[in-house]
């Protein structure tokens, strides 16, 4: 069981680093100014059990944050909180959004824009209970954690085709 956590944790920093990097020094789930997603915005996730949604806000000149609606991803959350890092990731170009639903086992993508996200699909995760999505050079990793006790988590890699 112990070797089975430390690979576990390992794989699990492995995704992080890749998370992290592949949003410069932003963190995770936070989008910076582009070409396409031309405001700086903040995303978060609703978890909804009736229905998870990506939550925006607007970040002004001084730094505070305005909020500016939501859209469904079509996929479910757990309503409560998912003991997790990474549920929602941005590309590096800033074009896609990638937001993870645990209860419905898939992940949402969105196109950014400046009017806002526009939901393009929703993606059976490869497991159960996705709880964390990076991307990188448009390749999408989601890790699944097992649902219930006994199940097995695993890592399940897409290429994002848009």
């Amino acid at each position: 069981m112990n070797r089975f956590r430390n690979t576990f944790l390992m794989l699990w920093a492995v995704l992080a680093s890749i998370a992290l990097s592949s949003c410069g020094a932003a963190s995770p789930g936070v989008s910076t100014p582009s070409p396409v997603a031309k405001k700086a915005a903040v995303y978060s996730m609703s978890n909804g059990i009736s229905g998870n949604a990506v939550m925006m806000f607007l970040i002004a000149a001084d730094g505070t944050l305005q909020a500016a609606g939501s859209v469904q991803t079509d996929g479910r959350g757990t309503g409560a909180g998912i003991e997790n890092q990474g549920a929602l990731a941005v590309t590096e170009d800033g074009e896609f959004l990638l937001a993870v639903n645990p209860a419905s086992d898939d992940f949402s993508v969105f196109r950014l824009s400046s009017s806002g996200p526009k939901l393009l699909s929703t993606t059976p995760s490869g497991g159960k209970r996705p709880i964390s999505v990076s991307v990188r050079r448009g390749l999408v990793y989601v890790l699944n954690s097992g649902g219930s006790v006994g199940d097995a988590d695993n890592v399940t890699g897409f290429r994002l085709n848009a």
